[in-house]
Formats: structure tokens, C-alpha cells, sequence
């Protein structure tokens, strides 16, 4: 028994010195590549990440996210995980009309910042309230591009408080002169007074990878009424 636990310890600290010699603090050329800048009132920040010119398997770096100070880091595969600040203030709500709105809340992915496979999650959350049974329509614009519809929903009568949240993955297939191809797939869930709607979201995009894109989302409601009203709680990107 001694033997075998001897053994054990002799084979993690040679795991362990492995691992230290083989995860080593990334010290090589880095390229600065702009995530996007969030528009939400009182907020404008372009982050910017320091990525490894040539980033190599095992390979860690160290970053720092200028604002707040927090360090994050390259892992084995040499990708990295970041969030760009999410909104401090929620949308205008969307309310007294049927014509498509857009939400207040909008971000703008500079020129040149998508590169072949880089991907990115996109998470929001909406509060809305009816009266009646109204139809309520949300799609989300890249650039001039529609990547997401949800068409007509019928929502449940006289709701009030009621969420929508989505969850969306996106990542960049291939890049030709200007011609960026992006994939997204996702969902949103819409929960009513009574019901819960799953809409499944999944496109495929072509965009100028050479110009500063619009990114925002828009509502319109099938009757026009103050109680029918949505507001646009939180928006943040992990990439």
C-alpha cells in the first residue's frame, strides 16, 4: 500500500512538471483585434485584446482588460474567453406603435475586426406586457444583414412583466476580399402568462469584413397600444 501511494505521488509530481514546463506565460509579438464598442447610455468603451501574433498549443498569456483591471487568459488551444461590458441602463421600451423600432441599445463591430474562425456569443433579456393577445415580431440586423426573425408571436392576454431571453452563437466560417460568411445558431425562449414559446434561430450571413457594422436589434408589435410594451433589460457578448 505504502508503495503504491509512493508511486502515485512520484507520477503527479511528474505531471506536475510537465504541466509547469509545458504552460508557460505567452511573452512573444501580440496583435491588437477591437471586440466592439457598447452604445448603451452613459457607456462607450471599444475593447481592445492583446491576441498572440502566432499563438502556440500550450501556450499562456495574460491580458488585461484595461477598464476594470481583470486579467484573463489564453488556454491550451490558444483561445480566450471575454465579455464586453454589458449595458448599464436598460433600452427605451418599445410601446404606441406598429411600425418596426429599434432598440436604444445598439453595438458596432469596427472594420477588420472578424477574422476566419473567431466566434462569439451574444446572450439579451426583455421584459414585455400586453393587453389582449397582440403579435410582437423581433429581428436582429448585422450590418444590413438579418440573422435572426422570430416573425409574428402571438402573446398571451393582459401579461405583465413577462421575459424573453436569448442565447446565440456566431462564428466566422470563411473571409474572401471583403466577403466575411458568419454562422448563427441559438435560441429564444418567450414566456408568457401561461406559455412558454421556444424559437430556434439558425442563418447563414454574408457581411463586408472591411466595414464598421451596425449591430442591434428591433421590435414590432402587431397592435399599437401603451400596454403593449417591451423593453430591452440587458445585452452582453462573450468572445
Amino acid at each position: 500500500m505504502f508503495r503504491k501511494f509512493v508511486s502515485t505521488i512520484n507520477q503527479f509530481g511528474a505531471f506536475a512538471a510537465y504541466v509547469a514546463g509545458r504552460y508557460v506565460p505567452y511573452t512573444g509579438a501580440t496583435t491588437d483585434v477591437d471586440l466592439g464598442t457598447n452604445t448603451a447610455t452613459g457607456e462607450s468603451w471599444t475593447s481592445t485584446l492583446d491576441y498572440p501574433a502566432s499563438p502556440l498549443v500550450g501556450d499562456m498569456g495574460t491580458d488585461v482588460d484595461t477598464k476594470t483591471n481583470r486579467a484573463t487568459d489564453w488556454w491550451s488551444d490558444g483561445q480566450m474567453a471575454k465579455y464586453l461590458l454589458p449595458n448599464i441602463a436598460a433600452s427605451t421600451a418599445i410601446n404606441t406603435t406598429a411600425a418596426e423600432t429599434d432598440f436604444s441599445l445598439t453595438r458596432t463591430v469596427p472594420a477588420n475586426a472578424l477574422s476566419v474562425r473567431r466566434c462569439w456569443r451574444e446572450r439579451k433579456a426583455f421584459t414585455y406586457g400586453t393587453t389582449g393577445t397582440p403579435t410582437l415580431r423581433l429581428r436582429g440586423y448585422f450590418g444590413t444583414n438579418t440573422y435572426m426573425d422570430t416573425t409574428a408571436l402571438t402573446l398571451d392576454n393582459n401579461s405583465a412583466a413577462q421575459k424573453i431571453v436569448s442565447d446565440l452563437a456566431f462564428s466566422v466560417d470563411s473571409i474572401s476580399g471583403t466577403t466575411c460568411t458568419v454562422r448563427v445558431s441559438g435560441f429564444l425562449f418567450v414566456k408568457g402568462a401561461t406559455t412558454l414559446q421556444m424559437v430556434p434561430v439558425s442563418a447563414t450571413f454574408i457581411c463586408d469584413s472591411t466595414a464598421a457594422l451596425t449591430w442591434k436589434w428591433s421590435a414590432q408589435w402587431g397592435t399599437s397600444s401603451l400596454s403593449n410594451t417591451i423593453t430591452m433589460d440587458q445585452d452582453w457578448v462573450q468572445t
